[in-house]
């Protein structure tokens, strides 16, 4: 048994060279498929994990009416204090001008801007940046403390950018289930003429 399913592959594969003309033509086809198929997971892939990436919640910002007025080290101390919070640091107005000038990119030019151009905040890191409700709950538990002005960790642009995500991945999705259904057909109907080709012979072997 063993001797015949060795002496059946080997034909085959010496009839695949035989034929070789004859199936350049699928071959060119798989091969465009799996091609475009490469371009299309990648930038599909890589678009979702970079818009999943910069979803991502990196901290809470907390704007404050009057920093002046307001006994920051108390606020800091009861913003630590509510669940889900992590860290908690306090920028004051020369601090944000400084962080601004080092994280943004291209805001080099502002160096030379006023202090008083920029608000001072509190920023604050979540335990845990991809639970929604526990983020959702961490803003209002901050937004009822006295002084602080509005609180915000970028819902609107997070959600925006996830759903985006999420069409980019039901794009990939369908793309390869026609993929999958492209190359099942070439390779069927490939299969088929070469059965067709050779009907005689494979009746002899029978």
């Amino acid at each position: 048994m063993n001797n015949k399913v060795i002496f059946l592959i080997l034909r085959g594969i010496g009839r695949f060279f035989n034929e070789f003309k004859s199936n350049i033509v699928s071959l060119i086809t798989l091969c465009t498929l799996i091609f475009v198929y490469h371009i299309v997971y990648a930038l599909s892939g890589g678009a979702s994990a970079f818009l999943q990436y910069i979803a991502e919640v990196k901290s809470i910002r907390v704007y404050l009416e009057n920093p002046a007025d307001i006994n920051i080290n108390n606020l800091v101390d009861s913003i630590l204090r509510v669940h889900g919070v992590r860290n908690a640091k306090y920028y004051s107005q020369a601090e944000a001008k400084e962080y601004v000038v080092k994280n943004a990119p291209n805001m080099s030019g502002m160096k030379s801007f006023s202090e008083e151009f920029f608000p001072a905040f509190i920023d604050v890191m979540p335990a845990n940046i991809n639970d929604e409700a526990k983020l959702d709950n961490i803003v209002k538990e901050i937004s009822r403390f006295n002084g602080v002005e509005s609180v915000s960790y970028g819902k609107d642009v997070m959600t925006k950018f996830l759903n985006i995500s999420r069409g980019a991945t039901f794009f990939l999705l369908i793309v390869t289930g026609l993929f999958t259904v492209s190359v099942s057909f070439v390779l069927y109907n490939t299969i088929k003429l070469s059965l067709y080709r050779f009907r005689e012979e494979i009746k002899l072997y029978s």
